[in-house]
């Protein structure tokens, strides 16, 4: 990373929470090539009566970084990480219609944790402030990202209404696109 740096570290994992904690070994990153596929849904049904399944994820960020003058310099990674063991399916309820539902919330996810690196990426950090800096922008990111959720399960009607979920669909491939230089890179 940086040669002679003062290191930095703090690993947030979130959905709604902070928690930090050592990723389980079936967890995987959000991958273009690699969409869900419902034997990835691990846990037992967990949810409401009227819940069909649910997709958990957390975004996952690190960051570490040298003091140069009054500001630091950093480096941030930021991941989309599907939890299997957190996320199911009722049996009888799988379909393909569904099973791109549930897509569409982890791109969301990885759409969000885009903004949040060009975030990042585009703020000067000051070095008395930085952690509740960096803290306020994922908070910040991660507000939008659960607005953004609720309005997309109430506009498709949680994936029934087929004509808004190909609005949706189209509308996060569009801006996932238009974000494609703050893709994770290994």
């Amino acid at each position: 990373m940086f040669k002679h740096q003062s290191l930095f570290a703090l690993t947030i994992f979130s959905f709604v929470f902070i928690n930090i904690s050592i990723a389980q070994t079936d967890d995987y990153l959000w991958r273009k090539e690699k969409p869900l596929q419902w034997s990835d849904y691990k846990s037992d049904h967990v949810g409401k009566e009227y819940e069909a399944a649910h997709t958990k994820f957390k975004i996952d960020l690190k960051y570490g970084g040298k003091l140069i003058g009054d500001s630091i310099a950093f480096d941030f990674t930021v991941k989309t990480i599907f939890l299997p063991m957190e996320s199911w399916v009722i049996e009888d309820k799988k379909s393909d219609k569904l099973l791109n539902h549930e897509q569409l919330q982890f791109d969301i996810a990885e759409l969000h944790a885009r903004k949040m690196r060009k975030a990042f990426a585009s703020t000067s950090f000051s070095k008395t402030a930085y952690k509740s800096e960096i803290q306020e922008i994922y908070k910040q990111k991660m507000t939008e990202l659960n607005a953004y959720q609720r309005q997309y399960n109430l506009d498709t009607a949680y994936g029934s209404n087929l004509e808004k979920q190909d609005e949706w669909d189209e509308k996060v491939a569009t801006e996932l696109s238009a974000l494609e230089e703050y893709a994770f890179k290994e």
